[in-house]
């Protein structure tokens, strides 16, 4: 039985409010003969999603969700003062204590629901970078609301739809990330995906959308690493409803959990067991011998509900590598041309410094890494 701690005398608890209309405030916790009554504020334009989140090392990180809750949470939550959620721990297989916290999330209703697979993640501005090495400096970015895979793309998605599984010995099965596919493989999968699903495709390459006439996947010469310019022309439909890898910007914002209330210095957490492989834990039984990519959503997700942003797999992105602006940005895309593109995330065989959310790197895209994988996303639309 997990254990949740109850402060009696004392209840701490967090609140967290989205960059978008809904507010939640004056969050409270009190312990009623076995159960949990958190009483909030929340101010926003119409009814709201709310969520409860709970942790339980001092706010550290918020990785429980309670589904023994009643009351005000969930789809449609009006606004209005002296709102109350009725939580169950024990319905949940968590004891009482002497100590949690709380957190309460309000986001606008989704009028399209999420696609299978997929997390909304709301329209905001945030502080994306930081200072320091591997980080880009820190500015402000607007977002557009857009949807997000929960899960790295698959061994088995990736062959599905591309035919064969390029796996080698660092980790196998259908529900491993894929890997070993460089940023090239990863446009002509969602495009196809896209085509076999009755969406539109984003990329477009030699004035087609189809990358049966894009040619062979290139595939990195060290004699010859750049001459590859009419895949590195391509062009991506922003306004399409098809798959397509997400930009730095909207990958970064994912990972923080789409908040700036809690900076936590991994994607869901300050500690990097609670949800990322990385090289201190992903060996056999949890050690570091026999180190190996692990099945995807097998740690803890983020407050969005999004897995293995840090750690497990890197994850390309769609930006060419730069430097990035120190002005704010709307929307941004990354430089125009370039000789590498950016992957994210830390992995399975790397140490914790490449898993914090702001820490970003280079790579040519006809290369490929056993520790480099992706994740897809789409743009919000209502056709989807």
């Amino acid at each position: 039985m997990k254990k949740i701690l109850l402060s009696i005398t004392l209840v701490i608890v967090a609140a967290l409010a989205f960059a978008a209309a809904p507010v939640v405030n004056n969050v409270v916790a009190t312990p009623l003969a076995g159960h949990v009554k958190i009483s909030y504020d929340l101010a926003a334009d119409t009814a709201c999603d709310v969520r409860l989140l709970i942790s339980d090392d001092g706010g550290t990180s918020y990785i429980y969700t309670p589904t023994a809750v009643t009351g005000a949470i969930g789809s449609g939550v009006s606004t209005g003062t002296g709102k109350e959620i009725i939580w169950n721990p024990a319905g949940d297989g968590m004891a009482i204590g002497t100590e949690y916290r709380a957190m309460v999330i309000a986001e606008d209703v989704q009028t399209t629901p999420a696609p299978d697979g997929f997390v909304y993640v709301p329209d905001a501005t945030y502080i994306m970078g930081g200072s320091g090495n591997d980080i880009i400096t820190a500015h402000s970015v607007t977002l557009s609301a857009f949807y997000m895979g929960k899960y790295e793309v698959t061994q088995a998605e990736y062959a599905a739809i591309m035919g064969s599984n390029p796996e080698l010995g660092s980790g196998e099965g259908d529900s491993y990330p894929v890997y070993r596919v460089n940023w090239y493989s990863t446009i002509k999968y969602c495009n196809l995906r896209s085509m076999a699903e009755g969406l539109t495709p984003c990329y477009e390459i030699l004035g087609s959308t189809d990358p049966a006439d894009w040619g062979s996947v290139p595939i990195y010469n060290w004699q010859n690493p750049n001459n590859f310019t009419w895949w590195d022309a391509v062009t991506c439909d922003w306004s399409a409803n098809g798959y397509r890898l997400p930009t730095e910007a909207e990958w970064e914002y994912a990972a923080r959990g789409g908040n700036q209330s809690i900076s936590y210095t991994f994607s869901g957490s300050s500690t990097i067991e609670d949800v990322a492989w990385y090289d201190g834990n992903s060996g056999d039984e949890g050690g570091t011998a026999n180190l190996k990519a692990h099945p995807v959503g097998t740690k803890a997700p983020n407050v969005l509900g999004i897995y293995d942003m840090s750690g497990n797999e890197n994850e390309w992105c769609w930006d060419w590598s730069g430097a990035g602006s120190a002005e704010a940005q709307t929307n941004p895309t990354g430089p125009v041309s370039g000789t590498d593109r950016v992957y994210r995330g830390g992995s399975w065989i790397e140490g914790a410094y490449w898993s914090p959310v702001n820490r970003r790197r280079p790579l040519k895209p006809s290369q490929n890494d056993k520790k480099i994988g992706f994740r897809l996303c789409r743009g919000r639309l209502v056709d989807l």
